[in-house]
């Protein structure tokens, strides 16, 4: 796996060589995972790298809102028979680190901890798993 990152500051060596790369994957050979500031059509680049970055799959990446993620928290505890309510989901946003790797360690911490106590979350609940979980 060939990552070039931020294409549109590469050099015309360094275009040449992401060209070579993305053409040997075409032939089977790798893979290549070129990221940009914008879609490959309006990158200040070589047309033929250009061209090329256009022909394979292209994604927007956006960052997850705080609603995303509350809903994303939400979703996947009502996939484990959970209840959170606004204020416990808040009160995980403003403590924990933001990434949903994070954000879903702290629930299976609070699904274990809840089903191990025989207690729902709650708010009281989250301070004493997190406290005692270290966080």
């Amino acid at each position: 796996l060939v990552v070039a990152d931020d294409v549109q500051t590469f050099d015309e060596h360094a275009q040449v060589a992401v060209l070579h790369a993305n053409k040997r994957t075409g032939e089977g050979r790798g893979a290549v995972l070129d990221a940009g500031d914008e879609p490959p059509g309006q990158l200040a680049l070589r047309e033929d790298l250009r061209s090329r970055l256009g022909w394979g799959l292209v994604y927007q990446l956006k960052a997850l809102t705080d609603e995303d993620k509350m809903r994303h928290l939400r979703a996947e505890a009502e996939r484990r028979g959970l209840r959170l309510s606004d204020e416990v989901i808040r009160h995980l946003l403003s403590r924990l680190p933001r990434g949903l790797p994070s954000l879903n360690a702290a629930l299976e911490l609070l699904d274990r901890y809840s089903l191990s106590h025989q207690r729902h979350i709650t708010l009281p609940l989250v301070r004493e798993a997190l406290k005692a979980d270290g966080r």
